[in-house]
């Protein structure tokens, strides 16, 4: 194997390992995104723990895909659709009914997360039940 074979070589793998080693690490303020992923529905009563740091941190979601979204907060608890077809994530924040198999809770905390025409996020709320 030639010089130039051998360089080339060496300059491919450097390459390819910068090119996957640039995955983004995702964070959201002091939020522990592990533990808010692996609380589905707030079943866990994780996510109460943290809805201080969510709300102090719901500005940075702005403008995210939905693909990020998923990567940093995990599957939505519900996604709905408001009266003009645009896309809603509903994650919710505390533990209610909705664990137990009932009907949709009306008293659990949640967020909310609009997204505009082309799939970002354009507002993010907290309430009390389902929008």
């Amino acid at each position: 194997m030639g010089l130039i074979n051998k360089v080339s070589l060496g300059l491919i793998i450097i390459c390819s390992v910068t090119i996957f080693s640039c995955t983004q690490e995702q964070h959201l303020g002091q939020v522990d995104l592990e533990a808010f992923k692996s609380d589905r529905g707030g079943c866990k009563n994780l996510r109460e723990k943290d809805i201080a740091n969510i709300e102090d941190a719901k500005d940075s979601l702005l403008g995210k895909s939905e693909n990020d979204i998923i990567a940093i907060l995990g599957r939505y608890d519900v996604q709905a659709l408001d009266s003009r077809q645009k896309k809603i994530f509903i994650y919710y924040l505390e533990k209610s009914n909705q664990c137990e198999g009932l009907p949709a809770p009306e008293k659990a905390r949640t967020m909310i997360l609009r997204f505009n025409a082309v799939s970002l996020v354009n507002e993010v709320n907290f309430q009390i039940g389902l929008p």
